[in-house]
């Protein structure tokens, strides 16, 4: 006995007779029969990996931008974005707040009224998650030069722009000391 006897007796109760526990806590009517599995006390959600996640600290405020990266829209991103955010959320203690944004490099698979949120219920647990769609055709070629970060010029032929901003762009690399870079 650990000396805690109240919680003792739970945890022998939840052990072997999970049944009554259930009927005790509203959660199994006692006239219904069912099956019961116990499940493993340890948490351990199946490995994720995000493109790329950043504490972001501002004057203002702490929190996390997570970055999703994806040549052609994938209908399974909503889910996935879902699970990313809580993860990230707990694995950072529930500390900051988190925001996602899925970058698109084109316009493939994108149906006309893509989601920027999902939510899923499940008993008493509801989640939702907002993330943010980034259309690269659709921002200005034009902004993107004038930020005069040379490390964002490769991304200046899926933007909206002509001729000139792709050959002011080719220009700008080919000056780059760093051929890598």
């Amino acid at each position: 006995m650990s000396g805690t006897p109240y919680d003792d007796a739970f945890k022998h109760l939840a052990e072997y007779d999970p049944e009554s526990l259930l009927i005790l806590v509203g959660a199994l009517p006692s006239n219904r029969p069912a099956k019961i599995k116990v499940l493993s006390r340890e948490l351990r959600p199946a490995k994720r990996i995000v493109d790329q996640a950043y504490l972001v600290t501002t004057p203002d405020e702490s929190r996390i931008t997570h970055l999703e990266a994806q040549t052609r829209y994938d209908a399974a991103m909503p889910e996935r974005m879902l699970d990313y955010a809580l993860m990230l959320w707990l694995a950072h203690n529930r500390r900051y707040a988190v925001d996602s944004f899925v970058l698109l490099h084109t316009k493939e698979g994108l149906p006309r009224e893509a989601p920027e949120r999902v939510s899923v219920r499940a008993g008493s647990l509801s989640v939702t998650v907002r993330y943010h769609l980034v259309r690269l055709w659709e921002i200005e070629a034009q902004s993107l030069l004038a930020l005069n970060r040379d490390q964002l010029l490769p991304f200046v032929p899926l933007m909206k722009g002509g001729l000139k901003e792709l050959e002011m762009s080719a220009r700008r690399v080919a000056r780059l000391a760093d051929r890598q870079q």
